[in-house]
């Protein structure tokens, strides 16, 4: 028997907006069909690397609990974070740069200094559980 330790990882994958990715994906797309109509070659590859690194972001960004972390993943960003060192979790639809490919968030302060990352979990209710499972301190502002 294991002595509640957590030994798995939990994955939660990123809420990801239709309007947002479609205008990401939309416009690279419309950009990359436009350098090959014109046979811009320099273009064609400029266009080519941003869909392939926006296609790493959208398809692997996400977040794991593993143990007593929480590692944020997208694309070659990754981040962990001491679970014991959240403070406080609250919804926000702030549109700052984040890990998040949608506008539906929240936000994690954590840290002495009181740092703060924007995140977008699919079933923000289960993610919010197990991270009060570790650390029953979070504060959790609706």
């Amino acid at each position: 028997m294991i002595d509640d330790q957590r030994w798995w990882v939990m994955y939660f994958p990123s809420k990801k907006s239709v309007i947002f990715g479609g205008l990401i994906w939309g416009g690279l797309t419309i950009g990359l069909i436009v350098a090959i109509s014109e046979l811009d070659w320099v273009t064609i590859l400029i266009f080519s690397i941003i869909l392939i690194f926006w296609g790493w972001v959208w398809f692997s960004t996400g977040y794991k609990i593993e143990e007593d972390f929480l590692v944020i993943k997208s694309g070659p960003l990754k981040a962990k974070i001491p679970i014991k060192e959240i403070t406080k979790i609250y919804k926000t639809r702030s549109p700052v740069s984040s890990v998040a490919l949608s506008l539906d968030r929240l936000a994690i302060v954590f840290g002495k200094n009181y740092d703060e990352v924007i995140i977008s979990p699919v079933d923000e209710d289960k993610f919010i559980d197990e991270l009060r499972k570790i650390n029953s301190k979070i504060i959790v502002a609706k």
